[in-house]
């Protein structure tokens, strides 16, 4: 079927012991073209990149991850998913299209408990990759000088 979608429409004429089938393409189909596609391995289109944040500011990590099916994207911190789940400061936005994921890590107003190592995890049928970035404090540098 070359990742066609078919559909199958029986002859009313046939009895069911010698059931005929005309197959019919349809354009306006709602299911994906690719639907016969083997499963395709996550990859990386774009990982997240490790960041230094002041206090109280706000930090965004981006993953976008392709695949068939199309991945599934999570986060979690310090490798306990918990606390992005229930960090009510913490937005997670995924998008997508065709085979590919985007997701967005947005954390408002960093406090001490945000910094640590973001885990974008991408999986699919077909196995699982997963990426890391480190948000770490970034200080007010002081120096001082002798006089």
């Amino acid at each position: 079927m070359n990742g066609q979608v078919w559909f199958f429409s029986t002859n009313e004429s046939q009895s069911a012991s010698t059931l005929e089938f005309r197959v019919k393409k349809n354009k306006n189909c709602p299911y994906p073209a690719n639907l016969a596609q083997k499963a395709r391995t996550v990859e990386f289109v774009s990982v997240p990149v490790n960041q230094n944040a002041f206090l109280g500011s706000n930090v965004t990590f981006n993953c976008t991850a392709t695949g068939f099916p199309r991945p599934n994207i999570t986060w979690t911190k310090d490798n306990d998913s918990d606390s992005v789940q229930y960090n009510p400061r913490l937005k997670i936005i995924l998008t997508g299209d065709g085979n590919n994921s985007f997701s967005q890590l947005a954390i408002k107003e960093v406090k001490s408990e945000d910094y640590g190592t973001y885990h974008c995890v991408a999986n699919n049928s077909a196995g699982e990759k997963i990426s890391s970035a480190t948000l770490e404090y970034r200080g007010i540098s002081c120096h001082v000088f002798a006089v």
